[in-house]
């Protein structure tokens, strides 16, 4: 019969302020979010970069309220999104 060894006894053993998941502190959640917004920006610009300068060059035509208005719907989605993925994931 072989013995493993273990330096921490099993999950369910442990005291209920240390039975959380790998991963699941507000830092790795920040870093996690950060690097899924590198990961949407890399893409946009290895696949239709083009694109992107087109949309940069249109982007000083609009005016400051246009500007405000694409803002405060992209915080609201982005906002909501983060909401539902805490509540229903």
């Amino acid at each position: 019969m072989r013995h493993r060894l273990r330096l921490l006894p099993p999950r369910r053993h442990l005291p209920r302020r240390l039975q959380t998941d790998a991963g699941s502190g507000p830092v790795t959640t920040l870093l996690q979010a950060i690097g899924l917004v590198l990961v949407v920006e890399g893409l946009a610009y290895a696949l239709a970069p083009s694109l992107l300068q087109r949309m940069a060059e249109q982007l000083p035509r609009l005016d400051e309220q246009t500007l405000r208005l694409v803002g405060v719907a992209a915080l609201a989605a982005g906002t909501g999104l983060v909401f539902l993925a805490r509540h229903w994931g």
